[in-house]
């Protein structure tokens, strides 16, 4: 290997800890279009360094890793990879006060038109695994976190609490009523800026599979929270008119050897046939869309809001039932009469599905199909 910057015009950084943390995802600093952070870009982020003794020669502390909009073109929004252990500080920051962006990959558009799988676009967390499976000709796009294609605002009542806790942290102590509603105290404020593009580009190409990896943990697959943020995406997708069927949640194989398994991991552990297999295999599935992880619970606490439900929260509503029902029966209709039926595949039992009129809507539960419902989700 030569040291000529002619032949080497970037950063050669294979043994540096920006070296060694992009390898781990099979990348380089080239491949992100990235750079060392300086100390405006640390200083925008509050990223607060332990002092360094004057001669001594520190390595890098932080990269960034810049963003570009949906066509490629390069925008100002940017996050850093910190390298150093801080404590109370996380691994990523981005400018402070800054809105959520949607990170494309530098070379995004060049594998659209010519992507190596296509008919298949994979959203994830954290940009060096968009960027590794752009790396390998699939499209991916990603998330600063799992729930970072919105923008959230938490709103509290004036009546709320607060006392200082550990490290920090303040304490909120809450009603039972303010418990029963407390997702619905984080608001949403607008999608992240990109998303309403790639909404767009899906409903553009109807026969693309929408694919959502997040991140295995090594004993539950998906963590509960992580799995209600990709129950909340599907459900997001769907409002926005993708079809249900294209909507799909891959759940990477857990590996007792790591205490979570990310898809960037993954290919680097098991190669892209491997990784592309199941792919294929999830796409042979009848239904993989993200699915709750408590659905009854789910389900039982949005119907204590009563009349406050809004119709997109309904739909929520009907679209966990639906998945579920899809994951474990099918639902059938007779051609003769057009009526409706459920077959329950745990205990292969057919089930007629009869919807009353508003007039007779109390006997409702004493149905066949009004039971099951009852029985499963608490839906009267």
């Amino acid at each position: 290997m030569t040291n000529s910057s002619k032949e080497h015009p970037k950063i050669i950084d294979d043994h540096t800890k920006v070296g060694i943390d992009l390898a781990r995802s099979n990348l380089t600093l080239q491949d992100i279009h990235g750079r060392i952070a300086d100390h405006t870009e640390l200083s925008v982020c509050k990223v607060i360094l332990p002092p360094v003794p004057v001669d001594a020669h520190p390595e890098p502390s932080a990269y960034v890793i810049p963003y570009q909009n949906f066509q490629g073109k390069a925008i100002t929004f940017y996050r850093l990879r910190i390298l150093t252990n801080l404590p109370g500080q996380s691994k990523y920051r981005q400018p402070a006060g800054s809105s959520n962006h949607i990170y494309f990959p530098p070379q995004l558009q060049a594998c659209l038109s010519k992507p190596s799988y296509p008919n298949i676009f994979i959203l994830t967390e954290g940009e060096k695994k968009a960027a590794a499976l752009v790396k390998i000709g699939i499209p991916a796009a990603a998330f600063g976190g799992v729930d970072n294609w919105v923008n959230h605002t938490l709103v509290l009542p004036k009546s709320i609490t607060f006392t200082q806790a550990a490290k920090g942290k303040m304490k909120a102590k809450l009603t039972a009523e303010q418990q029963i509603s407390v997702s619905d105290m984080l608001q949403t404020s607008g999608y992240a800026l990109g998303f309403v593009d790639l909404i767009s580009y899906f409903k553009a190409n109807p026969k693309l599979y929408v694919i959502i990896i997040y991140d295995s943990d090594v004993t539950t697959g998906c963590k509960y929270a992580v799995q209600v943020a990709a129950a909340r995406l599907g459900h997001e997708l769907r409002r926005n008119g993708i079809a249900t069927h294209h909507i799909r949640q891959l759940i990477l194989p857990i590996d007792s050897q790591f205490a979570k398994v990310g898809v960037d991991d993954y290919l680097v552990n098991n190669g892209t046939k491997s990784f592309t297999d199941l792919i294929t295999y999830n796409l042979t599935l009848r239904t993989a869309f993200p699915r709750h992880p408590d659905p009854k619970s789910y389900v039982q606490q949005q119907l204590v809001r009563g009349r406050s439900l809004t119709r997109d929260d309904i739909n929520k509503l009907a679209l966990t039932i639906t998945t579920e029902l899809d994951i474990k029966g099918r639902r059938l209709r007779q051609n003769e009469t057009s009526g409706l039926f459920y077959f329950n595949e745990h205990d292969c039992t057919l089930i007629p599905v009869v919807f009353p009129s508003t007039t007779k809507m109390m006997n409702y539960p004493e149905s066949f199909f009004g039971r099951f419902l009852y029985k499963k989700y608490g839906v009267t």
